[in-house]
C-alpha cells in the first residue's frame, strides 16, 4: 500500500472524535491561556493537532513515517503589502498591490515583522 503525504491514520469517525478531544482538552486551554502570553488575535485560525503519515515513495522522496503536528494558530490570509507597510514605513510596492501578499522580504524582515505584531513565523 502506497502512503499519501498527509494520510490520516485513523477512521473518520474516530478521527472526529480524537480533534473533538483535542478541541476540548488542547485547544480551549490555550485559547484562554492566549491573553496571558500576548493578544488573542480574532484573525487567526486554530489547527488542532493530530498524526499524519509524511513523505512518499517517489523518486527523491523521504520514506513515509509517522509524525505528530501539535495544535497551532495561522493567520487567515497572509500579511498584504499595506500591513508590512505599517511596520517599516520603508516598504515599496506597486501601486494598486495595497491588499497583495507582501513578497520580496528577507526572513529577518520577516520575523521582525511577526516580533511586532506579537506572532512568530509558521516552521
Amino acid at each position: 500500500m502506497q502512503a499519501k503525504a498527509c494520510l490520516p491514520l485513523q477512521s473518520e469517525p474516530f478521527m472526529r472524535n480524537r480533534l473533538l478531544a483535542l478541541a476540548l482538552f488542547c485547544v480551549l486551554p490555550m485559547a484562554c491561556a492566549a491573553p496571558a502570553r500576548g493578544k488573542a488575535e480574532p484573525d487567526m485560525i486554530f489547527v488542532p493537532g493530530g498524526e499524519a503519515i509524511v513523505g512518499g515513495t517517489g523518486e527523491g522522496a523521504r520514506p513515509p513515517r509517522r509524525i505528530v503536528v501539535r495544535p497551532f494558530a495561522i493567520d487567515r490570509v497572509e500579511v498584504s503589502n499595506a500591513r508590512f507597510r505599517e511596520f517599516d514605513p520603508t516598504h515599496e510596492f506597486p501601486l494598486g498591490a495595497e491588499d497583495v501578499p507582501v513578497v520580496g522580504v528577507s526572513w529577518t524582515a520577516a520575523t521582525a515583522y511577526a516580533v511586532w505584531a506579537g506572532k512568530r513565523l509558521p516552521t
